[in-house]
């Protein structure tokens, strides 16, 4: 029997967060349709149970109590910050879940990132218009979802504002920020008439991107 000794394992830049040590932190939810694709009834479970209030009393609140939660403050972030930069990191992705559900939190966020030097990409779904509008000055990326037809939002994501997904659409257009659009491609829900539909709708942006489903 011959015994092989495992290749070590590849040493990315952590840092130490509560009792974890981490490479990536991640906080976030979907608010429309749950997060899972396995079933239309583990979707509304989720769903169920996420906090959709979108009020700035309700954000803050929600904000403070993830800190509180993990027992991290503002001067904690900043520490984390100043560590990963020390092992060149130079880069953030924001994203989620949905961002722009923090409204000004974001904004405060996103101000300290630049403040440390990181280039800063920012993932949205566009459901926020308001809140990207003031943000987009911020980043040095953007990228949004299109997930469907503008038509086919109710239905299929459960969202019916398709106006304020129209406006970030425009928003990002006609921001000087770098920027793309992405549509993940599900066999079932776009044919492609949809595609061509959605690519008219995106035209004339940066980049326009179709993944796959996997």
């Amino acid at each position: 029997c011959t015994m092989t000794t495992p290749a070590p394992a590849t040493d990315f830049p952590s840092v130490t967060w509560g009792e974890h040590r981490i490479s990536r932190l991640l906080i976030g939810h979907n608010p429309f349709k749950g997060q899972s694709h396995l079933s239309s009834a583990l979707d509304r479970e989720m769903a169920d149970g996420v906090l959709v209030d979108r009020s700035r009393e309700a954000e803050a609140v929600l904000f403070a109590a993830v800190l509180r939660h993990h027992q991290q403050t503002w001067e904690r972030i900043e520490e984390v910050c100043r560590n990963f930069r020390d092992q060149w990191v130079d880069g953030i992705v924001v994203s989620g879940g949905e961002p722009t559900l923090w409204g000004e939190q974001l904004e405060q966020l996103i101000a300290l990132y630049k403040q440390h030097g990181f280039a800063v990409k920012l993932d949205t779904n566009g459901s926020r218009p308001e809140v990207l509008r003031k943000v987009l000055p911020l980043v040095d990326y953007v990228a949004m979802d299109v997930k469907c037809r503008l038509p086919d939002y109710p239905e299929l994501v459960g969202f019916h504002d398709t106006q304020a997904i129209a406006e970030s659409i425009l928003l990002i257009k006609q921001s000087n920020v770098d920027h793309e659009f992405r549509t993940t491609v599900i066999d079932p829900v776009h044919s492609d008439d949809h595609l061509l539909e959605i690519s008219r709708v995106v035209k004339d942006a940066q980049r326009y991107v179709l993944q796959p489903f996997v």
